[in-house]
Formats: structure tokens, sequence, C-alpha cells
């Protein structure tokens, strides 16, 4: 026989997982409170002269280029790191990324300093030459 609930239904239909909020252990009030509520960020202005030399890369790079403006938004150090979340959040895979990144090493938009078996940091370059033919590697 099914568990029924109060109000009519099976005890599972009344489960919502989305009203179920995570509480946060504060240790000096030694009590448990809810968290506070998250800000959404949003992307800073880009300058155009970035964004005319990122609309010739393909989609992908286009993407990882925004994830970078947003994660230089979000952090105040610089450089920073490119996490997996923020790629997700842009629905970037990790080939995305690693092309991405590349092409936009390439054309000068951004500089990436490489560690080995580190994340790497990236770079964002402000004032990307607008001609291209200084900072594009061929």
């Amino acid at each position: 026989m099914k568990k029924e609930s109060y109000k009519g239904k099976p005890a599972h239909l009344d489960y919502d997982p989305r009203q179920e909020r995570r509480l946060v252990y504060n240790q000096k009030l030694k009590e448990y409170k809810e968290p506070p509520p998250q800000l959404q960020r949003y992307i800073k202005v880009i300058p155009m002269p970035w964004v005319t030399e990122a609309v010739k890369l393909p989609y992908s790079a286009f993407r990882v280029g925004l994830a970078c403006w947003f994660m230089d938004g979000c952090n105040k150090q610089n450089p920073f790191t490119l996490s997996r979340a923020t790629c997700q959040q842009f629905s970037i895979n990790t080939w995305d990324k690693r092309r991405g990144l590349g092409r936009l090493e390439n054309t000068g938009l951004i500089k990436i300093q490489r560690f080995p078996g580190r994340a790497s940091l990236i770079e964002i370059v402000r004032d990307p030459d607008p001609a291209g033919e200084a900072i594009r590697k061929k």
C-alpha cells in the first residue's frame, strides 16, 4: 500500500527539491541560517575593437571570449583562470575551450600563461591592434 500524504496525494508527489533550502552554519552564533541571496552578474562593457576582431573568429571562440570577459568582470584579480563552471554556463565543452583559447591567443585578443599540471592564467588584451598584423602569429 502506498503512503498517503495529508493532501490525499502520494507522498513522493509532495516533495519539490526546488523548495528545499540549504542552510549555512555560523560558527560564531552556533546556529544555522539561510545563505545570502546570490546576485546576478553581468558582462561589463566590451571594447568595440575587441568585439570586431572576435566576431571574425568561429562561434566557439567568440563564446570563450565572452566567458573570459565574464570572468574578468567577476574577479578582481588579473590574470584569471577560466573555470569549468563558467564554461558550463556558456555551453562550452573542453575541446571548444581549448580551441577557442588558442584562436583568441593567435588573434592577439588574450595572453595565456601556461603551467604544467595547473590551470592556465588568462589575461585579456584591452586594446587589440585593429589591423591585426603586429599581433597575429602566422
